[in-house]
């Protein structure tokens, strides 16, 4: 993994960001991850995975890093884990292949290679708590989830934030409903009725109903507005997240 810190900023009076570089498990490329840690509560803390929305395609790290999704969570005293993925921020890519072709099936395969490695990377600390892990994903990262879930199997538990099916065409390989019924951990949805992305009915509902968590482990919250549910109800959709964290992800005794 060759795994080594490249950047520790202390700057900030909530939390201490780390980056650190390791080997991509693919080409010869290193990839990247910034962790927050926070400064109010001594480790081991729960780590909490981010996956961001779509602009993180053309976002410039770490001054455009999505922090406005994620800092409550550190906040609450959990560290968040918040990869640079193939194609976003300084990894960003001058094109986007289409999920419709091969290139598109193999830009995917980075993407959950990228999100393995760094749950590799994150074994090989003894500041978090690998047996609390959880996935928060927003947009994007909501809309990917299915896969990511599926295929790791270290997450305790999962919060799609606007998220849902997207009704856009691709290749079988990467279909998100085969593979939402093989995530069977708790999973939190949090949408607005309105969004017009992901729309209610043909896109929110039948995630939902398609995820392999028993019906008392997953849960949707709607809330009246449109795709960005914090715009209106931050702080509400906040302790949502929290509460779910708190109550499925806590680390064993």
């Amino acid at each position: 993994m060759n795994a080594r810190l490249i950047d520790r900023d202390t700057s900030n009076p909530r939390w201490i960001r780390e980056k650190v570089a390791f080997r991509a498990p693919y080409g010869a490329e290193d990839t990247f991850v910034y962790l927050f840690l926070p400064v109010a509560v001594r480790p081991p803390f729960q780590p909490v995975v981010y996956f961001p929305g779509a602009t993180a395609q053309r976002q410039r790290s770490p001054e455009e890093l999505q922090t406005r999704m994620i800092d409550f969570v550190v906040q609450s005293g959990r560290a968040v884990v918040y990869p640079i993925y193939t194609g976003t921020h300084e990894r960003r890519l001058d094109a986007i292949p289409t999920d419709d072709t091969r290139a598109g099936v193999d830009s995917t395969a980075r993407l959950v290679s990228d999100l393995q490695r760094t749950v590799d990377y994150l074994e090989t600390r003894n500041d978090v708590r690998m047996d609390a892990l959880a996935y928060y994903g927003f947009s994007w990262g909501a809309q990917l989830a299915p896969l990511f879930l599926a295929l790791e199997t270290r997450f305790r538990a999962a919060v799609l934030l606007d998220g849902g099916l997207d009704a856009g065409g691709r290749r079988p390989e990467i279909n998100r409903a085969g593979y939402a019924p093989r995530v069977r951990i708790p999973v939190l949805m949090i949408n607005g009725s309105y969004d017009a992305t992901f729309q209610l009915e043909s896109s929110q509902k039948p995630l939902f109903a398609l995820l392999g968590a028993s019906p008392e482990d997953k849960r949707h919250i709607l809330y009246p507005t449109g795709h960005s549910v914090f715009t209106a109800y931050r702080n509400q959709a906040i302790q949502n997240i929290l509460d779910w964290l708190d109550r499925y992800s806590r680390p064993s005794p």
